[in-house]
């Protein structure tokens, strides 16, 4: 079966599987041997209906400033949404394992807005004595501020403000 395989590199395989198996024993030894826990499935299901859904809302506004030829489009919009939404999932995820690292949920999320206004500042351009990007900037601060939202669990609230944010862009125009 490892007759390809050099003697060091048998070996290092064979340690990298005893590590494998060690972790799975652990990892059992933590679920109280339960194979299946339901709990965590349940928590990676909901985790991955919260990234859907925020991928969805994040695509929406997105496809708005795509459409209009703006800096930032679908994918980042869409980016920006999904990676707020994991930083609400974290807490969640860690609160069922039990681990004993205490953490602060309002810490992530303002880490998450003071991130998105290095990322909106890119998209601002001045020219001349006219500004442009601006709403494109304000659409990915409040397209995280969403994403977070819906990592917190609270859907309706979060499609409720996409709803806003495509009413505010499609009817309040300057042009």
């Amino acid at each position: 079966m490892l007759t390809g395989i050099s003697g060091f590199y048998r070996k290092v395989l064979y340690i990298g599987i005893g590590l494998v198996l060690l972790c799975g024993y652990y990892l059992t030894m933590r679920l109280d041997w339960k194979i299946i826990d339901m709990d965590i499935i349940r928590v990676q299901l909901e985790g991955m209906i919260r990234i859907f859904v925020a991928s969805v809302v994040g695509s929406s506004i997105g496809y708005e400033r795509e459409h209009k030829h703006r800096p930032a489009g679908l994918r980042t919009h869409s980016l920006v949404c999904v990676g707020a939404a994991l930083v609400m999932i974290i807490p969640m995820v860690l609160q069922l394992y039990n681990t004993p690292i205490q953490m602060d949920v309002t810490r992530l999320g303002a880490q998450v807005i003071s991130g998105i206004g290095f990322l909106g500042a890119g998209t601002i351009i001045r020219n001349g004595g006219s500004v442009k990007g601006l709403t494109t900037a304000a659409t990915l601060w409040v397209v995280a501020i969403i994403g977070l939202v819906i990592g917190s669990g609270l859907y309706i609230i979060g499609i409720f403000a996409t709803l806003i944010v495509h009413f505010i862009l499609r009817n309040f125009r300057t042009e």
